[in-house]
């Protein structure tokens, strides 16, 4: 499963994830730890990977450019 954490998720959480799902990455990691919500969303959708985050304009995004990719 590829799985893009927001960077409102902690390192930590990705760290551990990474020991049993070798396709989980942090924004901080794709240089995105500074990025806007459509930049991340984007990214996800280049590369098909879904994103895990906190932040309610993520999935608003996915609403107004549809899907991919998946938001969680």
């Amino acid at each position: 499963m590829r799985l893009l954490f927001d960077q409102n998720i902690s390192y930590r959480v990705v760290k551990q994830l990474k020991l049993a799902l070798p396709e989980v990455i942090g924004v901080k990691e794709v240089g995105l730890l500074n990025a806007d919500d459509y930049e991340i969303w984007e990214y996800a959708r280049q590369h098909e990977y879904t994103v895990v985050t906190f932040d309610k304009d993520i999935p608003a995004i996915e609403s107004v450019r549809g899907y991919p990719p998946k938001i969680i």
